[in-house]
């Protein structure tokens, strides 16, 4: 007897929920599926769907809902919710701090870049997911590397006030948001700027870009 697999599956386009869908389709033509656009119709969703084998989903998902800011907030909250839910995070983001960020957060069954993205690809992470093996395509296998041969990026405080310079905030307005101190934030961009081999914050930014850690 066939198993019938439950998948969510969350978007905030239409088209991309119906493409994942036919594709899914193509091996598990019995399969059942919900959908949700945004942190809220799928944290409702959730509240009344017993029962999600796999979950695939973004990194961003519409705005933010109470403590829910994003796909890494989602993802840990309906993983708390469903006790084997198997989670593919379809990302289209390429830089090497989120998504190391999604893969330190999430610990996902399978990590993938969009860009990487085809039925067979797609097909080929949710059968390593059942066989139980952890999948990352090309690009995410790539910018986790990359993540790994800078070390002092590894460190969440670091990859956190790289984001938030790139957010626009001041160096005074970092420590409240990280519960740090000034003199510690101070001191994490200053051996951040020796990292990337730069003098002033501007640099620093433009460096992490050019390099795609933001």
């Amino acid at each position: 007897m066939e198993i019938i697999y439950h998948f969510l599956i969350i978007d905030d386009h239409p088209m991309i929920i119906n493409g994942y869908k036919t594709i899914i389709q193509s091996k598990f033509p019995d399969a059942v599926f919900h959908e949700a656009s945004n942190i809220d119709d799928a944290i409702s969703l959730s509240n009344s769907v017993k029962n999600i084998d796999f979950l695939l989903l973004d990194y961003n998902i519409g705005k933010p809902s109470n403590d829910i800011e994003n796909g890494i907030d989602l993802a840990k909250y309906l993983a708390s919710k469903y006790t084997s839910l198997k989670i593919l995070i379809i990302t289209a983001h390429e830089e090497i701090a989120i998504v190391y960020n999604i893969h330190k957060k999430v610990r996902p069954n399978a990590l993938l870049i969009k860009s990487d993205v085809n039925a067979e690809e797609l097909l080929f992470a949710i059968d390593n997911t059942l066989k139980g093996e952890i999948y990352r395509s090309n690009k995410a296998q790539q910018a986790l590397i990359s993540m790994n041969q800078r070390t002092i990026l590894l460190q969440e405080d670091n990859i956190q006030i790289l984001m938030l310079l790139d957010k626009g905030y001041k160096v005074q307005e970092i420590p409240s948001l990280i519960h740090k101190s000034l003199s510690s934030v101070q001191r994490n961009i200053v051996l951040l700027k020796e990292v990337f081999n730069v003098s002033e914050n501007n640099g620093l930014l433009r460096e992490a870009k050019r390099q795609g850690f933001i």
